[in-house]
């Protein structure tokens, strides 16, 4: 029997019916597709962050330095001062997949990877790492591992490819679909995370993540990895070797130092400030922490520097700026009343140890640990107030100042407050973790009576 027999045939010019693609099975469309809404997202967030423009007046650029144990022998004068690699090349270049940035509080990490991520958005893709993702850890549940991890990115870049209906109401996309699309795109290794936050999961958390990330190197494949962090100890959870062993699987870098020239350039008239000066030469962070330059040149720009002459007076202008720039029409008492409120939790952290400064092994605070009733202007319902954003960062379960000073501030701000103030100095001025907040508090308090305290003791 001949083999079409018995088959329909067609009518002259009928064409085979043809199933319609799925946008969303295609790794090439859910790259692109990414690409192309997460570039608007991040440029967004660029701009309400450092202003439109990504000159040297919004943003100090900043160079990275390769940190990494030197293996060929050395000079005694390179033992004694050594002197990190500037890093000149693209990262693609390092000929590593694995990546850890170390720094600390306020240094610009966030707004690093940030800025990275729109170049790598803007111009063409890479063609091996062709999606690139920034991600903070800190949006992981708890206790999570690896898997839940994996989820919870799927989840951020499936919610960002369907911005795409918005543009085109008539697409239908499956999101199961569009997961098992991403999965197959991280299986060929396509990804490149931008993993920020590291610092701020909790120990347990921390130490699996660490030997997930660099000790077994099946979990990320040979996907490429950022991971930003401050300084942070594992505690008793790891031995030297683990940790050693894991740094050395990672390319370690840092920030090179902000130079005088570079500040300069960046704070414009408010560099002419001679109180600036002054309080640099005692606080050198002032000059070079990013965070605090754009405080200071914010407060330039809106003409308020002049006639402040102590840390107190600046930190305090520049948070009445922030409260009221949410809202504009709380009025002082309201003010009064957030600062008291946020100056008591502070206070009683630095009286309990808890120190953002000097924290290693559990940095941040646990939200549970402030009562909604007593702070009602500092926490609602699971989530910090949002007048407090650029003063605090959060996770879910927990919360950090932008920078270890906010602290200091707040807690000198509310012990002015107490009628036993000079008791609470005379306990704590011997202990050099209170020593930044006890100079602050000099720009409150009579500096003689101060000075008196610390000769007696």
């Amino acid at each position: 029997m001949d083999d079409i027999e018995g088959l329909v045939p067609l009518s002259d010019g009928e064409d085979l019916p043809v199933a319609p693609e799925r946008p969303e099975k295609s790794m090439d469309w859910v790259i692109e597709t990414y690409r192309k809404h997460s570039l608007n997202k991040v440029t967004a967030w660029l701009n309400e962050n450092l202003g439109k423009g990504r000159g040297k007046k919004n943003l100090i650029p900043r160079v990275l330095l390769d940190i990494n144990p030197i293996d060929h022998r050395q000079s005694l004068l390179e033992v004694v001062f050594p002197a990190p690699r500037r890093i000149n090349e693209k990262l693609f270049d390092v000929n590593r997949l694995k990546f850890m940035l170390d720094a600390d509080s306020g240094m610009g990490k966030t707004t690093f990877l940030m800025h990275y991520l729109e170049e790598l958005l803007d111009a063409a893709s890479h063609p091996i790492y062709s999606l690139p993702v920034y991600f903070h850890l800190g949006n992981v549940p708890e206790g999570a591992g690896f898997q839940q991890f994996r989820e919870t990115v799927n989840k951020e870049i499936i919610d960002v490819i369907l911005l795409e209906k918005e543009e085109n109401p008539e697409l239908i996309l499956d999101e199961e679909l569009l997961h098992g699309t991403i999965n197959l795109i991280f299986g060929c290794s396509k990804f490149m995370f931008l993993l920020d936050g590291f610092d701020q999961l909790h120990p347990q958390d921390r130490f699996r993540f660490f030997v997930d990330s660099f000790l077994d190197d099946n979990l990320f494949r040979s996907n490429f990895v950022l991971l930003a962090s401050r300084k942070f100890e594992f505690g008793s959870l790891a031995t030297d070797a683990v940790v050693k062993r894991g740094e050395s699987t990672a390319f370690q870098m840092t920030f090179q130092p902000i130079s005088l020239e570079e500040s300069e350039k960046f704070l414009a008239d408010a560099a002419k400030n001679n109180v600036i000066k002054n309080l640099a030469a005692y606080t050198p962070e002032l000059l070079v922490t990013p965070i605090l330059l754009k405080m200071i040149r914010g407060l330039s720009e809106n003409e308020q520097l002049d006639g402040l002459f102590s840390r107190a007076e600046i930190y305090e202008q520049w948070f009445k700026n922030l409260i009221f720039l949410v809202n504009a029409e709380e009025g002082n008492k309201v003010f009064e009343r957030c600062m008291d409120q946020l100056g008591e939790i502070s206070f009683n952290q630095m009286m309990e140890g808890s120190i953002q400064r000097y924290q290693k092994e559990v940095p941040g605070f646990e939200k549970s640990q402030i009562n909604i009733e007593n702070f009602d202007l500092i926490i609602q319902e699971d989530e910090i107030a949002p007048r407090w954003k650029g003063v605090i960062q959060q996770t879910l379960r927990r919360w950090e100042f932008c920078h270890p000073s906010f602290q200091e501030f707040l807690c000198a701000r509310y012990i002015t407050k107490i009628p036993e103030w000079k008791k609470i100095v005379r306990e704590n001025c011997g202990n050099e973790k209170w020593y930044e907040a006890l100079k602050i508090l000099a720009g409150f308090v009579s500096g003689k009576e101060l000075f008196d305290i610390f000769i007696e003791e």
